[in-house]
């Protein structure tokens, strides 16, 4: 795993092997990037053939973009929607990376739950916890008042927003090299304006690319 800027890995196939670098993080995409090389297998693509496919793959705008900033912070865009399933694969990728660094998760409500709302964002609170983010700021009404705190060891520091029209951080701005941020919920908590607003105060664009294809 190579943090949030994606993985390499070896696929074998038919007794050969070819490596891939994914510019898509997390190991779940390493699975997707599996599933879509046994299709061109199957239709008699070479292994080189599905290598070169899988490494001009880019995330589409908002789901999975990489901002390298001025200012030496990585921040992973995947505003675009959210789900318990979806966050704790977004988590992983983020506690892959920086092992040293700063790791700041910016999580806004996962809506249209219904009665699982509750638990679902205290287990949310739990995998923060134990995944070991060093700073975690929720948006909303069910991030902003977990049910249970996490465990003292290991606990992130948290600063809670009830606002998403103006997104004010309740802690300074992330800053600094080895500092990866995670920035992630459901479509309507709207959490792209965080992702605007830390562009605009450091400066930045995204890395390999636009982000608005596949």
């Amino acid at each position: 795993m190579d943090g949030l800027r994606g993985s390499r890995f070896v696929l074998r196939h038919d007794g050969g092997s070819v490596p891939v670098s994914l510019a898509l993080p997390g190991k779940h995409n390493v699975y997707n990037a599996l599933a879509a090389a046994s299709i061109g297998r199957a239709f008699g693509l070479t292994g080189d053939e599905i290598r070169r496919g899988l490494e001009t793959v880019r995330p589409a705008s908002m789901r999975g973009v990489l901002h390298r900033l001025a200012n030496g912070v990585e921040v992973l865009d995947d505003s675009y929607n959210s789900n318990p399933a979806a966050m704790e694969k977004a988590l992983e990728a983020l506690a892959a990376a920086t092992p040293h660094g700063r790791r700041v998760l910016v999580s806004g409500d996962m809506l249209e739950l219904g009665s699982y709302e509750g638990p679902a964002h205290a287990r949310l609170g739990r995998r923060v916890a134990r995944r070991g983010s060093t700073s975690s700021s929720p948006s909303g009404r069910c991030t902003g008042r977990p049910p249970a705190p996490p465990p003292r060891r290991g606990r992130p520091r948290c600063g809670i927003s009830r606002t998403r029209r103006r997104p004010r951080p309740s802690s300074p701005p992330p800053r600094g090299p080895e500092t990866s941020v995670l920035v992630k919920g459901s479509r309507g908590m709207k959490m792209e304006r965080v992702v605007q607003a830390l562009l605009g105060a450091a400066g930045g664009a995204p890395a390999g690319g636009a982000g608005g294809g596949h």
